[in-house]
């Protein structure tokens, strides 16, 4: 049991680092996706929101740390993705025509929008009065960041969904013998 929390210690640290480091490359700083938040909200989609949610503020505190920002912004918005996403997870999961689609995309919608608005929040202080000089539900971009959001959102769903539909046949397997 405890080397598998240092596995998963070690892919939330390099996942940490890919998202702060390497997606700043190829990404406008407008645009740049999620994949931390993206990350757990696929897993909770899968594996529920009792199983992530101490995962989030592992996450949430790296990113802190990594980011220079107040201890405890990436924290909130990180569990508070996992916790809308648990609202969704059985009709992204179990929907695969078009009503599953469709949830997905709204709840990766609400999550950009939100992870967005947490942090320019925390960025201007939550001083409420600076909201519409910062225009913050017009960024500039939120549409691409969606689009990237979704797509990242969609192959990680489908990777999970495999891994665990084989690690779940491989328990059947075991139990059957």
């Amino acid at each position: 049991m405890i080397k598998k929390e240092a596995i998963i210690l070690i892919v939330i640290f390099l996942a940490v680092i890919f998202q702060m480091s390497f997606f700043p490359l190829f990404f406008s700083i407008e645009n740049i996706p999620d994949f931390i938040s993206i990350s757990l909200v696929s897993l909770v989609v899968i594996f529920g929101f009792q199983n992530v949610w101490v995962w989030g503020i592992i996450a949430g505190l790296v990113m802190d740390i990594f980011s220079f920002e107040k201890i405890g912004i990436s924290i909130i918005s990180l569990i508070v993705s996992c916790y809308i996403a648990s609202f969704f997870s059985r009709r992204v999961l179990l929907g695969e025509k078009l009503g599953g689609i469709l949830t997905g995309i709204l709840l990766v919608l609400v999550i950009t929008f939100f992870n967005n608005s947490w942090l320019i929040l925390a960025d201007i202080g939550f001083w409420f009065q600076e909201i519409w000089r910062v225009r913050i539900f017009f960024f500039d971009g939120i549409l691409w960041k969606f689009i990237f959001n979704l797509i990242l959102f969609l192959i990680l769903l489908l990777i999970l969904k495999k891994l665990y539909k084989k690690k779940s046949s491989a328990k059947n397997l075991i139990i059957g013998n």
